[in-house]
């Protein structure tokens, strides 16, 4: 009977420390910031980005005006993707950005609370704002 007693206090506590550990996270969570990205026709008589050569790239702070503005206007029926520091430098790269680059250009973009890239390709021109 005290052996059975006691198997059974040692069965509760370890049900209770598992519990406990799988409620704890081992590892922090990895920030996410919300960015959107859209392909445009590209038009030389955009202001800001219709000076841009094929093959080149601006980069800014915007305001939070800007943002809505774009968000609004430019992005109205394209929903954000949630990635990572690193799952944004992975799509700068696929935008043809270096491994340097878009390192740096990634760091930027988490540093402040919107920013704009535009990336003209040709007749393309990608934007991504955050």
């Amino acid at each position: 009977m005290k052996s059975r007693k006691l198997l059974m206090g040692i069965f509760l506590i370890t049900l209770v420390f598992g519990i406990m550990l799988t409620g704890c996270d081992m590892e922090p969570d990895e920030p996410t910031y919300s960015i959107y990205t859209r392909t445009f026709i590209f038009s030389s008589t955009n202001p800001i980005f219709g000076d841009l050569p094929s093959g080149y790239y601006k980069s800014f702070e915007i305001t939070r005006t800007d943002f809505n503005w774009e968000r609004a206007n430019n992005f109205q029926n394209v929903s954000p993707s949630l990635w990572t520091e690193d799952q944004i430098i992975s799509f700068l790269i696929s935008w043809g950005f270096d491994n340097a680059t878009a390192k740096q250009e990634a760091s930027r973009i988490i540093s402040f609370n919107h920013f704009m890239i535009g990336v003209r390709d040709g007749s393309n021109l990608r934007l991504m704002i955050k």
